[in-house]
């Protein structure tokens, strides 16, 4: 996410009605992390960033989301623009952060837990399949991280922010799971 016009709306809909919200990247641009700490620091927004690793491991990881909590990725492949989103029709389900083992997850509904039991089960005949170690190894890491009720996606931040991070993403899913 390059540009704060591109989030606006949702910094504006959780100033308004205080509702919370949590979006998953690949990237946030210094502008746009510096925009929603100082709402989020001011307590004017409940809008926390997660930043999803880069890595290889986690290639697969904004499809197997979006597969099983039933979303479209925006990108530029799909065409679909973040500032388009609308956020009466987005999906609402609970989160837990761990701070130490820097995951969030998300905790599916029933029919997401039907997707996750179908996506592992592919996943597993591809790993019977697969002969390369590598690729057995993260398809290896796919299946464990779909569990039958729980997404987890791994956050990279540094260690000077990681109190920060406990501190604030704490206290945000503590107080969101007992919202939601």
């Amino acid at each position: 996410i390059i540009e704060v016009s591109e989030v606006h709306h949702i910094l504006e809909r959780s100033y308004k009605d205080k509702s919370a919200f949590v979006i998953i990247a690949r990237h946030f641009s210094d502008d746009v992390s510096n925009t929603l700490f100082v709402n989020w620091q001011s307590g004017k927004t409940n809008v926390i960033p997660f930043c999803l690793d880069d890595s290889l491991e986690c290639i697969n990881e904004i499809k197997d989301i979006c597969t099983l909590t039933s979303t479209t990725p925006i990108s530029k492949d799909t065409g679909l623009l973040i500032s388009t989103i609308d956020l009466d029709d987005c999906r609402k389900f609970n989160l837990l952060f761990n701070a130490k083992k820097q995951s969030l997850r998300i905790i599916l509904d029933e029919a997401g837990s039907q997707k996750s039991t179908i996506s592992r089960k592919k996943l597993e005949v591809q790993l019977d399949k697969e002969k390369i170690n590598d690729v057995r190894d993260l398809i290896s890491k796919r299946i464990s991280r779909m569990t039958s009720r729980n997404v987890i996606v791994k956050v990279s931040c540094d260690v000077s922010e990681l109190g920060l991070i406990q501190d604030r993403a704490g206290a945000f899913f503590q107080y969101f799971s007992k919202c939601a």
